[in-house]
């Protein structure tokens, strides 16, 4: 590490305080972990009771020490942790690893809380760092460090991770592909050193090739965006597991480490922004990772933005199939093969056997196993391909036949020949055999099934992050044009001033006027005089509530003659209400309903969030979100990302939509959430139409910081 962190990865000396020969204890691995680096920098082991731990002499305090500690290892009863950070800080020590899980000692999850803050609050102020409490160590393969349980392979992943026991199940895994950390850093309660610090950190290890981390408390997500941007232009690819958006997982992670989890809509936009691949297992992790980190990692093809994609090579029809199908399913393309290149299969595969993509080799690889390469090399070299994946039997022919395993061997040979140049995945059916394995020294992820191959290939599809607006300053103003629209009539409703508010930006909305009440004949006479200044068919609307169809809280298609006896029927109702009175607009040919709104989320900040609209928004689901501010393009990116955005191109002979007038729309929310003068913590407009002459919004609402603080809304 570099920096204010750097004593996590060279450290001048490291002390464990609670050092033990007890197997089972947590003092018996760091200390053992420790030792493993002695020949690069002093170690020093501490117990109160003395004696020797692993052969080495045990110092009974810190105070004892020949020189100042420099990281010190917490692996103590609660009760001694003052104590020893006392001595230790009086001593000039710079650092602190945190493993005492509950250093309040209470059970208390509010206590343990409150003990954490004060902890790092000392170590702070003392001039050190704190990373934990409550965690399971780090290793770091470059300054030999290894301070945590367990046992740990050297290599090229670098892992962040909130939980300890979720970092090691990751390790074992990757340790089937032959893939080891080059740093691990357990983060535990992040009461000092967050995810996103230690993140960043990363940019700067030079055995790092590929970054991951495993979170469940999203934190500062601009800070953790920017971080990761760091990673992406030094060439990490970053991946990203975020369990917890389900209900049950998030009480789950709650209990764990205390930490809200969030929505999967804020994590996506987070990972989109900083251009982080999504995965949710730790399995799938492991098995981008590998696919990353093989000798030539994949421009993988999305079918929406990329030109190229996966070539499938099977020695079964079947498979073949298989494999096209997963990959289609997680929008990965599987692409049609240039004539030439199907001409030279041919010359090895029968003239019946399927070459277009995916290729069958109907055979021929059993009548010569050199035919595996020979396909492998013919499709790589497709200009439609950047990924080949060979799936079937290839790797079982040694197991069944030890005369063929030579040559199979050699075959393999020839696959790492060609993933130089290409990325090459395969998935065999012996993926613990021979040759799995010399595939895997080579570096060539080798799969169990064919899931977990596409998984792992979607997983490793890092696409480019979004223009991060957030972090730099808009350049682009946007083109508005104010919409015309009537002022309430007295004091303004939640409904009247997001309408106010949203129309100084630039929103369209129907003319409208609104009635506060005062007194019920006034009141009256006000809402038939209000019909008659806007003229035509007239809606009558009780915005007191958020969803005013489903209370009843809307008339259409009044007149003014009969917007009276609507005002008295929503009076009986409601009572003494606010009412608007709005100019009923006819929808257009062809108009598309969206939903265009946004929140102040604990941990993202502003958020913006596009969905298809109208009365079946929570049916469809169909919603994509963004971290605010966003330029016009991400603004545009947004509508491309819903289903519903093939109809706002239009749909069977519909005109498409005025694409520009609907991304004001969406610039104006932006606006409205990170804007300084603005005490909106979240907005709606459902439905906002959109058709080829323009975009208007038909409703609206809003909840202001006092009141989304109240109701605990925030967030």
């Amino acid at each position: 590490m570099s920096g204010a962190l750097d004593v996590f990865t060279a450290p001048r000396n490291v002390v464990v305080v609670g050092a033990s020969n007890d197997s089972t204890s947590w003092g018996f691995w760091l200390a053992r972990g420790a030792l493993l680096g002695s020949d690069r920098r002093p170690v020093y082991l501490v117990n109160s009771r003395g004696g020797q731990v692993q052969g080495r002499l045990v110092h009974g305090s810190i105070s004892d020490l020949p020189q100042e500690p420099d990281l010190v290892v917490l692996a103590v009863p609660a009760s001694s942790i003052d104590e020893v950070v006392s001595e230790a800080l009086a001593r000039g020590a710079r650092g602190f690893l945190g493993i005492t899980a509950d250093v309040s000692g209470t059970g208390d999850p509010t206590l343990r809380a409150k003990a954490e803050r004060d902890l790092a609050a000392r170590i702070i102020a003392g001039g050190a760092r704190l990373i934990g409490p409550n965690c399971l160590g780090l290793f770091d393969a470059t300054a030999g460090l290894s301070l945590a349980w367990g046992d740990f392979a050297s290599g090229r992943l670098g892992l962040v991770s909130q939980s300890g026991q979720v970092g090691l199940e990751i390790g074992e895994l990757a340790k089937r592909f032959g893939i080891g950390f080059s740093r691990f850093i357990s983060v535990g309660s992040q009461a000092d050193v967050g995810i996103a610090e230690a993140l960043r950190d990363l940019a700067d290890d030079p055995g790092t090739r590929v970054a991951a981390l495993y979170m469940e408390d999203l934190g500062d997500a601009r800070e953790l965006v920017a971080a990761a941007l760091v990673l992406r232009e030094r060439g990490i690819p970053v991946l990203l597991l975020h369990p917890g958006t389900s209900v049950a997982g998030a009480r789950a992670a709650a209990s764990h480490t205390a930490a809200l989890a969030g929505s999967t809509k804020v994590i996506d936009s987070v990972a989109r922004a900083a251009g982080m691949s999504r995965v949710f297992t730790p399995a799938a992790l492991v098995g981008a990772a590998a696919v990353l980190l093989a000798p030539t990692a994949p421009v993988v093809a999305s079918t929406r933005t990329f030109p190229t994609g996966v070539a499938v090579v099977s020695d079964s029809g079947g498979q073949g199939v298989i494999a096209a199908d997963l990959l289609e399913s997680v929008g990965i393309a599987v692409p049609l093969l240039d004539p030439s290149t199907q001409a030279v299969l041919h010359r090895f595969i029968p003239l019946h056997a399927g070459v277009a993509n995916p290729v069958d080799l109907a055979g021929s690889g059993e009548a010569d196993l050199a035919n595996y390469a020979r396909a492998v090399v013919a499709v790589a070299a497709d200009p439609a391909t950047s990924t080949v994946l060979l799936t079937g039997y290839f790797g079982k022919y040694g197991v069944d036949s030890q005369e063929l395993s030579a040559r199979e061997g050699e075959v393999a040979d020839a696959l790492v020949a060609v993933a130089a140049g290409c990325s090459v995945l395969i998935h065999s059916m012996a993926a613990t055999g021979p040759t799995a394995a010399r595939l895997r020294r080579a570096g060539l992820p080798v799969f169990d099934t064919i899931e977990q191959a596409t998984s792992a290939l979607a997983g490793a599809l890092c696409e480019p992050p979004d223009p991060p607006a957030f972090l730099t300053p808009r350049s682009e103003p946007a083109d508005r044009s104010a919409a015309p629209s009537s002022e309430p009539l007295g004091g303004a409703s939640n409904y009247a001033q997001v309408r106010a508010l949203l129309v100084g930006r630039g929103v369209r909305f129907p003319a409208a006027l609104t009635v506060v009440p005062t007194h019920p004949g006034s009141d009256r006479a006000a809402v038939i005089a209000a019909a008659r200044a806007i003229g035509g068919p007239v809606v009558l609307k009780a915005t007191a509530f958020e969803h005013k169809t489903d209370v009843g809280g809307v008339i259409l298609g009044l007149t003014a003659d009969d917007v009276g006896g609507a005002f008295d029927r929503l009076t009986d109702q409601f009572g003494a209400i606010e009412l608007t009175v709005e100019e009923q607009f006819s929808y257009p040919s062809g108009a598309v309903e969206l939903l265009v709104g946004g929140r102040i989320d604990r941990n993202a900040g502003p958020l913006l969030v596009v969905a298809s609209g109208g009365i079946f928004a929570e049916y469809l689901l169909d919603s994509t979100a963004a971290l605010a501010p966003v330029s016009r393009v991400q603004a545009d990116r947004l509508l491309d990302r819903l289903r519903s955005s093939r109809l706002l191109k239009g749909w069977r002979g519909a005109l498409p939509a005025d694409r520009a007038a609907l991304v004001d729309v969406v610039i104006a929310v932006s606006d409205v959430l990170v804007g300084n003068d603005s005490e909106w913590t979240e907005l709606e407009m459902n439905p906002v139409l959109a058709w080829s002459g323009g975009a208007i919004a038909l409703d609206a609402w809003g909840v202001r910081a006092s009141n989304a603080q109240a109701s605990g809304r925030l967030g």
